[in-house]
């Protein structure tokens, strides 16, 4: 809270500028103030600090919505539990409204007529257009601004004729429990821009004349499910985009038999769908190794973290037994290598590296050595090695081992992939040659 007015989440804030409940900050760089002003820092953020904290914040995404199906579709059947009657429908005061169909709340939210809840509010977040803001203006879209500034309209004014930012329609579940009804209220936040709405049921009801009872608990159940992705798109709702995980994110179960289970195959499912922003990853023992291993829907298979070995789904399953247990996690798309296969990201897979004694952890630590291959073709040979993409490597050569010093072979290569290579073309001139690899920076 910020005096009666209530702050915006750090979710998702780049890209949705501007800033402030009243919506009078162009971008991060407008708050740089508070960090001497409020904060008591002997000096404000510099541009490459402010940079560096715009860059984090970009990286914060709305967490999984536990209201959403393992899916992220909506249910239509959902308890609404905490949220009651205000006894303008048929229900008493206080009496718990009946379980709230999603789907049909969306559909109330997106229809035009009372309320135009979409004359304020767009999907998939749930903020105002990216348009200039204040009413009867020209709503050509603008450009963003010297910083990368959007530009979401605002679309409130307050009785003194303040212009307000929309409020987003995101991770609203975590605010209720507020009930100026109640003495047993379980958190202090409210709705609206000011929070002077203590529930949800108030705000729909008092501000949007809804009175039934069903019709609430649909749009309630709507609100609180709504994390910003995989909704359909309303004719002319659509606004800004979202930064929001799937409801399946970190969801896992262990498995100890390789009986068929429910929720494994869901999980296949969902990493087999090309729109769920999902991936699978498994880890567990194989011949008593601790392993790892990423779904690749492209080939039906999961890669283990050796380069060389893949696996099908069932025969994976089939390594479950007591004592030999394998857990399967639904990672965020992206993150499955990292999490399976290649820790360090260096372009070499974890087992790989551990069977041939470099550190999967560090990226510095590659088996290049193990990895490097000679082969000679039409009086030219050809050294090739594993190489992680922006090193650089340089190749030198020796006629004999007898000798002290290694000469360069070539100028220094800049690997831009997972593999390296250098020719050398004098190889006739000499009864043998001796190469290494030196890795410079």
């Amino acid at each position: 809270m910020k005096g009666p007015m209530v702050t915006i989440t750090l979710q998702d804030i780049i890209g949705h500028e501007p800033f402030h409940w009243r919506g009078d900050r162009a971008g991060l760089k407008d708050f740089n103030q508070t960090f001497t002003n409020l904060q008591g820092a002997a000096t404000a953020l510099t541009t490459n600090e402010l940079q560096e904290f715009k860059d984090f914040l970009a990286t914060i995404h709305f967490p999984p919505n536990p209201f959403r199906n393992f899916d992220n579709t909506l249910s239509t059947n959902l308890p609404v539990s905490g949220h009651r009657s205000m006894g303008r429908g048929i229900l008493p005061k206080g009496a718990q409204l009946p379980n709230g169909n999603a789907f049909a709340g969306m559909t109330r939210v997106a229809r035009p007529g009372l309320g135009q809840c979409l004359t304020c509010h767009t999907f998939p977040s749930g903020l105002s257009r990216d348009f200039p803001a204040g009413f009867g203006r020209d709503e050509s879209e603008l450009p963003p601004g010297p910083d990368g500034e959007h530009h979401l309209e605002l679309m409130f004014r307050g009785r003194l004729g303040t212009l307000l930012k929309a409020s987003q329609l995101r991770g609203l579940f975590e605010k209720t429990g507020l009930d100026f009804d109640s003495t047993a209220s379980r958190a202090g936040f409210g709705f609206t821009h000011h929070g002077n709405a203590d529930t949800l049921t108030r705000f729909l009801q008092s501000a949007f004349a809804i009175s039934d009872d069903q019709e609430t608990a649909d749009v309630i159940a709507f609100l609180i499910s709504m994390s910003g992705s995989d909704l359909p798109l309303a004719p002319g709702a659509f606004g800004p985009p979202s930064k929001d995980v799937p409801a399946a994110v970190g969801k896992q179960v262990t498995i100890e038999s390789s009986t068929p289970a429910e929720r494994v195959d869901e999980m296949l499912a969902l990493a087999n769908s090309p729109t769920s922003r999902v991936e699978l990853v498994v880890r567990g023992p194989k011949d008593g190794l601790a392993r790892g291993w990423l779904y690749v829907p492209s080939i039906g298979r999961f890669q283990s973290d050796r380069l060389a070995e893949t696996i099908s789904p069932e025969d994976l399953r089939a390594l479950a037994a007591v004592g030999n247990e394998l857990t399967y996690t639904v990672v965020p798309e992206g993150m499955g290598r990292r999490l399976s296969l290649d820790r360090d990201r260096d372009g070499f897979f974890d087992r790989d590296e551990l069977d041939f004694q470099s550190d999967p952890s560090d990226a510095g630590s590659i088996p290049v050595r193990t990895y490097a291959t000679i082969s000679i073709k039409s009086n030219l040979a050809t050294i090739s090695w594993n190489s992680v993409s922006g090193r650089t490597y340089q190749v030198q050569f020796k006629n004999h081992l007898g000798l002290q010093t290694w000469s360069n072979l070539q100028s220094s290569i800049t690997a831009g992939n997972a593999t390296a290579s250098a020719t050398d073309d004098a190889i006739t001139n000499f009864l043998q040659r001796f190469y290494r690899i030196e890795i410079l920076r």
